[in-house]
């Protein structure tokens, strides 16, 4: 509909309406209108500033004096020097060998070894033995826990996908109103400018005719004369 943007600008409080989607469709029905617009779109995103939008600002300077370990570990990634690998060594359970094997203190650190793993395979059987007695009421509540919130998101949603539909519609219905409109005033334009123009040419066909020239040269003859 031509002038159908322009016309029909309507303020709803601080927003201007200047599109309407339900009503314009010269885009389909105009031959290269769609590629006009994407010509024009893509002008208007060269204007746009760009996404990074705080690259001119100055990287913050970050000492982390307060954890040396941070700090540490932030300097190794702008080296971009690899992690070290995790030492799984006392993991290991062995016992001493070579020269070590007569040393009393390796054969003492070793025995400790041996207990420290001990002690921590003990916990994790305690782990399991908790975890067996006690993992699926804690892993049923979780889940209840779960289920409720899903079921309070999916109200949310279709909450807020009912007032979208209901945006919707009351878009489609106030443009269709208004392409009705429009349309009758765009008609109404069209008869008015038809009109204008006949009486501009009855007017341009009137003052060639010689008649209408006789006349106003006696006119002005009699305006000197008197």
């Amino acid at each position: 509909m031509e002038g159908a943007a322009a016309a029909g600008v309507e303020a709803h409080g601080t927003v201007a309406l200047d599109a309407l989607p339900y009503v314009d469709v010269q885009i389909d029905q105009i031959p290269q209108m769609r590629e006009y617009v994407d010509h024009l779109i893509r002008e208007e995103m060269k204007t746009f500033r760009p996404r990074d939008y705080i690259s001119h600002l100055p990287e913050p300077e970050l000492t982390f004096e307060s954890s040396p370990v941070l700090a540490a570990e932030m300097r190794r990634i702008s080296t971009g020097e690899p992690m070290e690998k995790l030492d799984l060594s006392r993991y290991v359970v062995s016992e001493p060998t070579g020269e070590a094997a007569g040393d009393i203190e390796a054969w003492k650190a070793a025995i400790a070894n041996v207990k420290a793993q001990i002690e921590h395979q003990r916990v994790r059987q305690e782990n399991a033995e908790l975890l067996k007695e006690y993992g699926p009421a804690q892993l049923k509540a979780y889940t209840g826990h779960l289920e409720g919130v899903q079921e309070v998101e999916t109200l949310r949603r279709d909450e807020l996908k009912r007032k979208i539909e209901e945006i919707n519609k009351t878009r489609k219905t106030e443009q269709l109103e208004t392409g009705a409109r429009l349309a009758g005033l765009e008609q109404k334009w069209k008869q008015q400018v038809f009109e204008n123009r006949q009486i501009e040419a009855a007017c341009i066909a009137r003052e060639s005719h010689p008649d209408f020239k006789r006349q106003k040269a006696t006119e002005g003859d009699a305006m000197q004369t008197s």
